[in-house]
């Protein structure tokens, strides 16, 4: 058994590692200050917007299962189970396209609102968006 990870194991590492902190702000309540970090300080009526906050439970409940899920396949990937690592890697990428999606509909939420956000130009909440 190599002692260094391969390839399948870390992409699957990298991917828990950007979308943890992501899960977690957003658990924590802090996505507009996540956005005002990424370039745009949105008003605080974002955040209750039911599409908005519909496609970021979405989103954490994502993020929350990919640890386990990567998890699984690093122990799948050490046992040599290949019809496991196989599985859980459609199961990876099913949960990654979903996260893809939810990011998409939070931006043509952002995008469908930019004419409404006080004090920021429709142009710029559509450059982020």
């Amino acid at each position: 058994m190599p002692t260094q990870p391969g390839t399948l194991e870390q992409v699957v590492q990298a991917l828990g590692k950007i979308f943890d902190p992501l899960r977690q702000r957003i658990e924590d309540g802090k996505i507009l200050e996540l956005m005002a970090e990424l370039g745009i300080d949105f008003p605080d009526s974002l955040a209750s917007d039911q599409s908005f906050t519909n496609a970021l439970s979405s989103l954490v409940n994502i993020a929350h299962d990919l640890p386990g899920l990567i998890s699984s396949i690093i122990a799948a990937i050490e046992a040599e189970d290949y019809g496991q690592v196989t599985q859980l890697s459609v199961n990876m990428i099913e949960k990654v396209r979903d996260l893809v999606v939810d990011i998409e509909t939070i931006s043509n939420v952002i995008d469908a609102k930019k004419g409404t956000f006080p004090g920021l130009k429709p142009d710029e909440v559509e450059a982020f968006a």
